[in-house]
């Protein structure tokens, strides 16, 4: 077994060397969800550079490369390997939804470009503004060299939730967010395809209910154990997409409740993707909302919780 100073020194090491290495323009990381998704603004600049020629790799858990087209699976690489660690040390620009530790328990980042993207409008306290968040914290080893914002709002919260991060003014990219190129597409055809993917093809309509993560703050909706929604629906030929949070544990009694036109989505399913195919959204206390405004749609707020 190896002895934890060795290991310690080793890493540390490796830290410094990652310092005076000569870094590589044109290799590009990407990772999100801490490696256990492959999605996010993290996966549509990933596809995007991929197209241009780039040196382009996604680090995750190896769970999240079934999740990817065949034409990117070669872009693979396994979180925390060898590999991973040696691309780290050479790859100039690094890209993130959550952290660094999206793509590594440890920060190789010296003289890299750390991007930070982040996953959402903050509508809800994140980071340095949310109490007994690590991100209180001022960490040498926790610093973005360029952060993502969408509007002068989102930039005002950002700097205060981001300020132990390395925010300023002057490294605050200001445009929109990678993941609702789809949206802005309105490519029918696409649409089409998505809606076959998910058998959904049949509906005239297609209502999707995307809850906002629940930790401390009570359950959410459960359409499926309504008779009378479901009712309607069928009435009117229209289905209900139940996507949860992906980080909220579903209730095991609700995992087989689909009736015919109310269907329970996987949660790794891309969200970006609901959106798109949906004629009405219903929400909560959800930044999704937000992107969905986009598709100028309706949508039904829900407090209910």
């Amino acid at each position: 077994m190896l002895n934890r100073s060795v290991l310690k020194n080793t890493i540390l090491s490796v830290i410094y060397k990652s310092s005076i290495i000569l870094r590589k323009k044109d290799i590009f990381v990407f990772g999100a969800w801490s490696g256990m998704r492959y999605a996010d603004n993290s996966k549509y600049l990933f596809e995007y550079y991929c197209t241009k020629g780039y040196e382009c790799y996604w680090i995750g858990d190896e769970a999240v490369k079934g999740s990817m087209a065949s034409c990117y699976r070669k872009h693979f690489i396994k979180k925390n390997s060898l590999k991973s660690y040696l691309i780290l040390l050479k790859a100039k620009n690094i890209f993130v939804s959550h952290s660094y530790r999206d793509i590594s328990k440890v920060n190789f980042f010296r003289n890299a470009r750390l991007i930070q993207l982040w996953h959402g409008f903050p509508i809800k306290k994140i980071v340095a503004d949310l109490k007994g968040d690590p991100g209180q914290q001022i960490l040498s080893y926790e610093r973005y060299n360029y952060f993502l914002c969408s509007s002068e709002e989102e930039e005002h919260r950002l700097m205060t939730a981001f300020h132990n991060w390395g925010i300023s003014a002057d490294n605050i990219i200001r445009c929109g967010k990678p993941r609702n190129d789809i949206l802005t597409a309105k490519n029918k055809n696409y649409v089409a395809e998505i809606k076959e993917k998910f058998g959904l093809a049949e509906y005239d309509k297609v209502i999707s209910y995307l809850p906002t993560f629940r930790d401390k703050t009570g359950k959410s909706v459960n359409f499926g154990e309504s008779i009378a929604v479901e009712s309607f629906l069928q009435e009117n030929n229209f289905v209900l997409l139940e996507r949860k949070h992906f980080k909220d544990i579903v209730n095991e009694d609700t995992k087989d409740m689909n009736q015919c036109n109310i269907k329970q989505m996987n949660n790794n399913i891309d969200t970006q993707e609901l959106l798109l195919i949906s004629d009405l959204l219903i929400s909560d206390y959800s930044s999704i909302y937000i992107d969905y405004l986009i598709l100028d749609r309706p949508i039904i707020l829900s407090l209910i919780h």
